[in-house]
């Protein structure tokens, strides 16, 4: 008798416990949702914050020749687009180049061209701890070109991910 109270007891513990978790993870679901939901809309002339920083990727992008004859890239096109990089934060800030990946016109992760571009990309330029509070820097970000179509910038740290599509066309 004394084992079937106790499976009893135990059992009620457990769906009681089950119950009460599962409203938390609903909201946190529906909060996440609401959350993506606002950033699908980020395009050109959006400002973002991010690290501290607001980021706005301006218009018009350009289109120039990779010219490194000792890179796999050598020839390929890069696209340039204008970026407005801001420190609204109280601490020296910038971008973390590890927390930003572009993704091309066929959904596939393009290759990193910013070493290349140090003298102007924003990952070099407005780089981690090179803007003091309220300093704003106009720069640029150069990704591969691998066609016409939506690019995506994801700019992600640990609080999330904010994704900016960007419409790439020659």
């Amino acid at each position: 008798m004394k084992k079937f109270l106790s499976l009893f007891l135990i059992l009620g513990m457990m769906f009681s416990l089950v119950g009460c978790g599962s409203e938390d993870e609903a909201n946190e679901k529906e909060k996440t949702e609401q959350k993506e939901e606002k950033k699908e809309d980020l395009s050109f002339g959006s400002t973002v914050e991010f690290e501290g920083c607001e980021i706005t990727f301006n218009e018009p992008a350009e289109f120039i020749v990779f010219d490194n004859e000792f890179s796999d890239l050598h020839g390929s096109e890069i696209v340039k687009v204008p970026v407005t990089v801001k420190n609204v934060s109280d601490e020296v800030s910038g971008i973390n180049m590890f927390y930003v990946k572009v993704y091309g016109s066929q959904g596939v992760q393009v290759d990193d061209v910013s070493t290349y571009y140090m003298e102007d990309d924003m990952l070099f330029t407005a780089g981690t701890d090179s803007l003091q509070p309220g300093a704003q820097i106009n720069t640029f970000f150069h990704f591969v070109y691998d066609g016409n179509g939506e690019y995506i910038i994801k700019l992600e740290a640990f609080d999330g991910a904010t994704n900016i599509k960007l419409p790439i066309n020659k």
